[in-house]
This record gives C-alpha cells, structure tokens and sequence, in this order.
C-alpha cells in the first residue's frame, strides 16, 4: 500500500489553509526544519476569487501550487413574485482548480492539470533538477495511463510503457542505458511482471534471462557476466534444479548443484577456473552434512571438515566439542578464546 510523503495542506470547510504537515514514508515528521518559517500565499482577482495559491519556506516554493481558472455557474432557482413562483436562472462567477505545480526548495519538479479533487488529469510533465524533463504522459483520476516515457537527467531515454487505466504496468517496458543502448525488456500483466525479462550488457549481448507468471519467477533462468554464466530453473520464486555455472573466461565449469525448493541438497561440487576441484559440499534437506572436501589450486587436499545438522562435528578427523574447540589438537594459549 502507498505511504504519505512529502507535505500535506489541511483546509478548513471554506477552503483556507490551516495547517502544513509533513511526511516520510507514511510517518509525519514533527517540527520538520523547512516549516518552522513557512509563508502561505494566495492572489485573488478583482472579484475576491482565488487564482493562485502555494507554500513558501524562506522564500522558496515547497510542495503542491495550485492554479484556478474563473468561469460561469448557472443555477435554476424558484423566486417568489406576486403571481406565485417562477423560475429563474442564476449566474455566478466561482473559482475551480485546473491545474497544479510540484516544487522542491525553489526548483519546479512536476506540472499539468488536476480536476476539482485535484486528482492529477491530463499531461502531465515530470522534471530533473536541472530543469530537463523527466516523465511525461496522461493522468486519468489520478492514475498514469497510456504510454509513459521516462527520462535521464542528460535528456535520453531511460524507461518507456504503457499503464492500463488503473495505472497498473501493462505490457511491453523497455529500459535503456544512458548510452541509448536497449538495457531491459520486460512484460506486465495486471501490473505484475508476466513472461520473459532479459537484461542486457551496453554490447548488446544478453546478460540475463528470467521467466515470470504472475510477478513470480517459474522455469529456466541464464545469467552471463565477465566472471561467470549460469543456468537453473525457478520454481514459485525458489531455484529448484540442478543449478550450473562456468567460467566465461575459459569455459571450465564453475559450480554444479541441486536445489528443491531453493534449498540446497545432496553434492555440491565447486571448481577453479583451471578445473581443478575446490570444494566438494553435501547437503541435507538444506544443511550442511556429511564430509565436505576442501582442494587447493593444484588439486591437493588440505582440509576436510565433517558436519551434521549443519554443525561441525570434526575438523582434519579431530572431534569438536560443543563449544566448537578441537579435543585433540596442540592449542596456543589464543586458542581456547571464543571468537
């Protein structure tokens, strides 16, 4: 659920401010620095009606400005005359809200139309603080709909989709680099990511693959950095495979293990980039178990260490007491200190 951020104007029954409160996060922040000398301004026409009106904080506007329009009201009406009532017409001049303008300290962040909720409407433009624009596109009861476009501080193209009309993601997003490079492709349903997501490095090569149903990631997984690539397979969001990763480098393989249920089980075999083992790791129902092997780069074995439910239960072959301390081991004076 969305959280109050930012400021808040409370008004009384006839439309005057008559307190300023702001929030972070849904949390009001009390005696907030910016409001201790806070001004508010308002301009009226000729006929006492509102045209402008906005919060200043030692001079610089702050938060939501407000823009009123001045038009027309009619209203029949019954009029008592000597023959009984009659009907009439009565016109007035009133002041409506038609549009609205987002300030931090001084610097204009967001413009366009609100309707008389003051439900953002219409286009609108989101800006950098450098002035350069930085979303723009339709509000429709105070939801984004239709296609958005989004915005580096440098002028390129950041992010571009559309929203359906309840202002969910729908569809195809794309995302870029500053370069301009394609960087994302990702698809949305109902405002949940639905289908493949591929990510992509500035060269244009891919750098990782994710399928998603219902913002939830299921089936084959692949992801390529300069390090190392990988493939697995999601499960309700879990790595539920046997899991793969080699070196890009020189194609040797990096790791291999099973998964169920995004935990770990069974042998789990890592490698160096020259093929030699580097560890061999047993699982069990997600703990570590069973004698784990330990190589160094040429090949030789240097430790063993033997676990159960997780723990260590004898390291090199030597038993381990409760406390996690070798019973039959030469120890230095630093050695029995808990760590």
């Amino acid at each position: 659920r969305d959280s109050l951020d930012g400021y808040v104007k409370l008004y009384d029954p006839k439309g005057n401010l008559v307190k300023i409160k702001k929030y972070n996060n849904g949390n009001e922040v009390v005696n907030a620095t910016e409001l201790t000398n806070v001004s508010y301004y308002k301009n009226q026409d000729s006929l006492g009606l509102i045209t402008y009106e906005g919060v200043y904080s030692e001079g610089a506007a702050i938060g939501t400005h407000y823009s009123y329009s001045k038009f027309l009201y009619c209203d029949s009406i019954q009029e008592y005359v000597s023959t009984g009532f009659i009907k009439k017409q009565k016109c007035v001049y009133i002041a409506r809200v038609d549009s609205a303008f987002e300030y931090t300290k001084g610097i204009k962040t967001a413009y366009g139309k609100v309707d008389s909720l003051r439900n953002k409407t219409g286009a609108w433009t989101e800006l950098h603080l450098n002035g350069l624009c930085r979303a723009k596109g339709i509000y429709q009861n105070g939801n984004r709909i239709g296609n958005w476009m989004f915005f580096y501080a440098n002028g390129t193209t950041e992010q571009n989709g559309t929203y359906d009309k309840k202002g969910r993601p729908q569809g195809l997003w794309q995302w870029f680099y500053e370069s301009g490079k394609i960087f994302r492709t990702e698809y949305f349903k109902n405002g949940m990511r639905d289908g493949e997501v591929v990510d992509y490095n500035e060269d244009g090569s891919v750098l990782s693959k994710t399928v998603f149903l219902d913002n939830v990631r299921q089936g084959n997984f692949y992801f390529k950095n300069t390090v190392y690539f990988e493939t697995g397979k999601f499960t309700n969001d879990l790595e539920d495979s046997i899991w793969v990763s080699f070196y890009t480098k020189t194609q040797t393989k990096r790791f291999e293990g099973r998964y169920i249920n995004g935990e770990p089980e069974g042998t789990h075999r890592y490698f160096y980039d020259n093929g030699k083992p580097a560890i061999l790791a047993i699982y069990k129902n997600g703990l570590k178990d069973g004698t784990w092997l330990f190589y160094n780069k040429e090949g030789e074995l240097y430790l063993t260490i033997q676990y159960k439910n997780d723990e260590e239960i004898s390291w090199q072959g030597k038993k381990i007491n409760t406390e996690g301390m070798l019973r039959e081991r030469n120890l230095n004076n630093n050695y029995n200190s808990k760590l």
